[in-house]
């Protein structure tokens, strides 16, 4: 749990289920984001966010004023999420900027200050800049979390450039494919087997394009519209075509390919075949610990 401003912290799902913690912290008023966990005498507010995905206007401005509300209570508040790194991160730099009159990317910069792991994932960023009204490219929190990141948005070396890291240094290998024939719940069922969160669909056609089925595929598209999985195929849900890079594609341009097509996933080619796939989580997880190059 990390203490953002006196009165503001932010957390994981498991730290609000973690009563000697709360108290420690002396938590008076829950905004939840995962999912929902009661504690006597601790008003929450859950508020159901997808990680990855646009974030509604009126949730964003539901959970704020939640969170106005309760501080001008004297409450502490913590905002919770799954891993307490995306969504709750962007719901504490939109309570900043209202309580504190400052800019998204200001309040940023706070959160992170204090929250070294804070990453508000590109879609929820852009969301809250359409709600501000504020025009500030993510390229800028990247900036803001690697400060190493040269500045010149778009000054992209050649592939393989040795100053960075490459896509082929971190990709995953073992890659999950899967017909786009393939009844859905076979698909689900694999993804459940192997802790995967996407499968790559196999071209129909020779020399065709891949395409990708991601779980928020399967909310978006059956969950959330009420549909039955039987006779539902892969190929009605999945992504097509599939954005690709090469392995000698460095992480920093493979990470400017896919914000400006706002994927968190790229299938990895090298001679006209699958060689591995690459996420977000990878190219943040790599930048973490090593950098965004040699240098």
């Amino acid at each position: 749990m990390y203490r953002i401003r006196p009165w503001l912290y932010v957390g994981k799902f498991n730290e609000t289920q973690d009563d000697d913690l709360l108290r420690r912290r002396e938590i008076g008023a829950m905004l939840q984001l995962a999912d929902s966990v009661k504690h006597e005498g601790i008003p929450s507010l859950y508020v159901p966010v997808m990680d990855g995905e646009p974030l509604p206007h009126d949730m964003l401005r539901i959970g704020v004023e939640f969170v106005r509300l309760e501080k001008a209570l004297g409450r502490n508040v913590l905002i919770a999420c799954g891993a307490g790194i995306s969504r709750s991160a962007a719901f504490t730099v939109a309570a900043l900027k209202e309580e504190e009159g400052l800019s998204l990317l200001d309040a940023f910069r706070e959160v992170r200050a204090r929250h070294p792991h804070a990453e508000p994932h590109a879609a929820l960023w852009k969301s809250m800049c359409e709600y501000y009204g504020e025009d500030i490219p993510y390229a800028k929190v990247l900036q803001v979390m690697w400060p190493e990141l040269e500045k010149g948005e778009r000054s992209m070396p050649r592939p393989g450039h040795p100053k960075y890291h490459t896509v082929g240094e971190i990709m995953t290998t073992d890659v999950a494919t899967v017909p786009a024939s393939m009844p859905v719940e076979d698909a689900l069922r694999l993804m459940r087997q192997r802790g995967i969160h996407s499968v790559i669909v196999e071209p129909e056609q020779p020399g065709g394009a891949y395409g990708i089925m991601t779980q928020r595929d399967l909310l978006r598209k059956i969950v959330a519209a009420d549909r039955p999985l039987p006779n539902v195929a892969v190929r009605d849900l999945m992504s097509s075509p599939l954005i690709t890079v090469s392995p000698d594609t460095t992480i920093r341009q493979c990470s400017i390919i896919m914000l400006d097509a706002n994927i968190r996933r790229a299938a990895v080619m090298k001679d006209g075949k699958l060689a591995g796939i690459i996420s977000d989580t990878d190219i943040f997880q790599a930048v973490e610990e090593r950098g965004w190059g040699p240098d």
